[in-house]
């Protein structure tokens, strides 16, 4: 019943064709304030309790299905041990999330810090952001962390291959796909360059 339809991306406007008509279909990118970390990376890997060369992953995002934060603790049984996990975000799947950490014995290496006002932060300290979701209408974190000059490990869903540059600005993975993740992540934390 909507006169006029918004969309962000692309590929929502590819899913919405057909059901709307062109004419109010209008395609709007996400403008936000470009993130800028409002405290050196030293800080905030001193808040967490990591040195500077510990491996840090870091996720920003809601503890939802939709963002596979699953997925993301399930590889970590594959990463290095040596490898600490951050996932900044709140939401419905906090405790089996937490479950599954300990169910897998990765709990002392995943940790999830909740809702976060300067995410940027975080993503400013990691050698990888990971975004692991199911599906995306943009995927703005993405963008957040290469405009951070953070390598991205994303699923290749909605419009992010459109961001990642597979091997030049991070790595494609399929969706809910564990292994794959954690090869992603172990061969961009092996890359310094």
């Amino acid at each position: 019943r909507a006169r006029q339809t918004i969309v962000i991306s692309p590929d929502m406007r590819d899913r919405f064709a057909g059901g709307v008509p062109a004419s109010q279909l209008h395609l709007v990118p996400p403008v936000g304030p470009t993130p800028v970390a409002s405290r050196p990376a030293s800080l905030v890997r001193a808040e967490l309790g990591l040195g500077p060369t510990v491996p840090l992953v870091v996720l920003v995002g809601r503890l939802h299905p939709q963002k596979d934060v699953a997925s993301l603790i399930q590889a970590t049984v594959a990463l290095d041990p040596a490898v600490q996990v951050v996932v900044v975000g709140e939401g419905p799947d906090r405790a089996g999330l937490e479950a599954d950490a300990r169910r897998l014995g990765v709990e002392g290496r995943v940790h999830l810090v909740g809702a976060r006002a300067q995410a940027a932060d975080y993503q400013s300290a990691a050698d990888v952001v990971v975004m692991c979701s199911i599906w995306e209408g943009f995927g703005l974190v993405v963008a957040e962390a290469l405009h951070l000059a953070r390598p991205v490990v994303a699923t290749a869903v909605g419009p992010v291959p459109t961001m990642v540059i597979d091997g030049v600005t991070g790595r494609l993975v399929p969706p809910s796909d564990p292994a794959a993740l954690a090869a992603a992540i172990t061969d961009l934390l092996a890359d310094r360059d």
